[in-house]
């Protein structure tokens, strides 16, 4: 496809060079091969792609619960040992199939609305008003 708009621009420019045979206009000749030109390019530029397809894996069987995996409070010598264990938990429960993790964005976003700051312990109030924001049913947390 590219060849042939190569070539047909290529004997378009030619009849303008013989402008006494073929009469054509300036301005139109310039949209002919602009038109040609952006044919060419939305017909051969996505070609070799193949379409994007991805398999999910079917929903389970029995009910679905809702988890909000809390931040952790980290109590070592280790700086990032609250992120990692919050990240294997999310991820274990995720993996099991019959759980929907909530993300974490809207935790951080009710913590922000109850004044929580990193390192902060919910009280058991705060982890009821959590749980209702996010509509969660089980909350973990830990130290």
């Amino acid at each position: 496809m590219k060849n042939f708009a190569i070539l047909l621009i290529i004997y378009c420019s030619s009849l303008v060079i013989r402008r006494s045979s073929f009469v054509i206009r300036h301005s139109s000749f310039v949209v002919l091969v602009l038109f040609i030109l952006l044919l060419g390019f939305l017909l051969s530029g996505c070609a070799t792609q193949l379409p994007l397809h991805r398999e999910q894996k079917p929903m389970p069987d029995g009910p679905i619960c809702r988890v909000a995996v809390l931040p952790f409070l980290n109590d070592s010598d280790f700086p990032l040992g609250d992120a990692i264990i919050h990240k294997v938990f999310a991820t274990e429960f995720q993996n099991a199939g019959n759980y929907l993790v909530i993300q974490e964005g809207d935790i951080h976003k009710v913590y922000q609305q109850l004044h929580l700051l990193p390192g902060m312990t919910p009280t058991l109030e705060q982890l009821q008003i959590i749980s209702d924001r996010v509509n969660a049913q089980l909350l973990i947390t830990g130290i």
